[in-house]
């Protein structure tokens, strides 16, 4: 992984019944995994046209997860990264961002945090 100077992206890769029944509060639903159309350009829109954004990616045990994630390194983004299954322990990733200004559930502003390098490293581990 590169450095993590910005919150991350989270991205839910999961179904919408999935998501219905839970899921992060600062995340995004794009099925990359399943090539939606206007997929590429969503996450560059997420991004801020910037491919060394950090994207975390996750689902219900973390393979379409990787899918994702692998989607992403073939587009040229450098710090994609599986987060695994959905868990309420994925919400730290968020609370490393909190003070982040959040239009909704769909998006969040990318302003840098440095606290965050070091919360997701720990999560992820």
């Amino acid at each position: 992984m590169g450095s993590f100077d910005r919150c991350a992206i989270v991205i839910d890769v999961r179904e919408q019944y999935e998501w219905d029944a839970g899921h992060v509060s600062c995340a995004t639903r794009i099925q990359i995994q399943k090539n939606p159309t206007n997929w590429r350009q969503d996450v560059l829109a997420l991004a801020g046209g910037n491919k060394e954004t950090p994207i975390v990616t996750y689902c219900a045990a973390g393979v379409r997860a990787q899918s994702a994630v692998d989607m992403l390194v073939q587009e040229g983004y450098t710090d994609a990264v599986n987060g695994g299954g959905y868990s309420t322990q994925l919400e730290s990733i968020c609370q490393a961002c909190f003070s982040t200004s959040r239009e909704s559930t769909s998006s969040f502003d990318l302003a840098a945090s440095s606290s965050f390098a070091e919360s997701c490293r720990r999560h992820l581990r």
